[in-house]
């Protein structure tokens, strides 16, 4: 009878034991997934608003990507920046589409290249938001407020890269992140030309894209560092810079995606494609 008592318990205990030991690795478990989820999220990538994306289907993962430049060039006319000019690039099937912003003399912000549309002087200075919409563009296209840019291109579902003249930069940031709506504003790319403004940008995550004009490879090589610490994935560079075919061997190697600007040629397309850039600004978005 002690025997079996003893037999009884010595079972009793294994079961205990094999069920405390099965509970312990269920809970282990359970928490090596939530450590291994806690450190997946952690781990990925940062935009400059500080939230986390998906960096394989980013704008800039695109295979070689044409950025319709000031809008798109339109009736052989270039730096337009008018509506006539962006519908042109959506219909060419556009994804990316640089604007230029400036500010008015009475602080309003527009779509313009330093008040010189296709080269040409319309204003010698800033002009009031009634002078600059009283002039009708080269070709007697629509000159846009941002406002009215919105109004008609806001629901676009591609990208739109905000290049700012005069030295409007902050002022322009600032007006967007008051006026501009975050599912609107989560689709700019906001370019940046200084360590001042890339600091400055990176602190305030008003956008969730900037990108550098750097103009030349030296400039670029030494903001490196910087570019690594906010995050930033996406350089321009002049096409005067690209002198051979490992001009951007450094650059690429960091893992930036290089915009070459402004190519209008397929022939020089092909060349800097060579040369390891991720894509081209272009007036033609129709190269043959």
């Amino acid at each position: 009878m002690n025997m079996k008592k003893h037999s009884f318990r010595k079972i009793c205990l294994c079961v205990f034991l094999f069920a405390f030991l099965c509970s312990i690795s269920l809970n282990i478990y359970h928490y090596r997934r939530r450590l291994v989820s806690f450190f997946a999220v952690f781990s990925m990538p940062l935009n400059a608003s500080g939230s986390i994306f998906d960096e394989e289907n980013a704008w800039y993962c695109a295979p070689f990507l044409l950025i319709a430049y000031a809008g798109g060039g339109i009736n052989g006319l270039s730096y337009l920046n008018s509506e006539e000019a962006i519908r042109s690039s959506i219909e060419a099937g556009a994804k990316v589409i640089e604007i230029d912003v400036s500010l008015t003399a009475d602080g309003v912000p527009v779509l313009s290249h330093d008040f010189m549309p296709d080269h040409e002087i319309m204003f010698e200075q800033r002009p009031t938001l009634a002078e600059f919409l009283s002039n009708p563009l080269p070709g007697n296209q629509t000159p846009l407020t941002f406002d009215a840019f919105i109004e008609k291109f806001g629901g676009w579902e591609g990208n739109f890269l905000i290049d700012t003249k005069m030295h409007d930069e902050l002022a322009v940031a600032y007006w967007l992140e008051e006026h501009c709506p975050a599912e609107v504003r989560n689709r700019f790319i906001f370019q940046i030309g200084s360590k001042r403004l890339l600091e400055e940008l990176s602190r305030k995550k008003i956008f969730s894209f900037l990108h550098y004009n750097g103009k030349t490879i030296e400039r670029l090589e030494q903001m490196l560092p910087l570019l690594r610490k906010y995050n930033v994935h996406t350089v321009s560079i002049s096409d005067d810079a690209i002198t051979g075919k490992d001009s951007l061997e450094n650059l690429c190697g960091a893992g930036l995606h290089v915009y070459v600007f402004t190519v209008n040629h397929r022939r020089r397309m092909d060349y800097v494609l060579k040369a390891g850039a991720s894509g081209v600004f272009t007036d033609r978005l129709l190269v043959e």
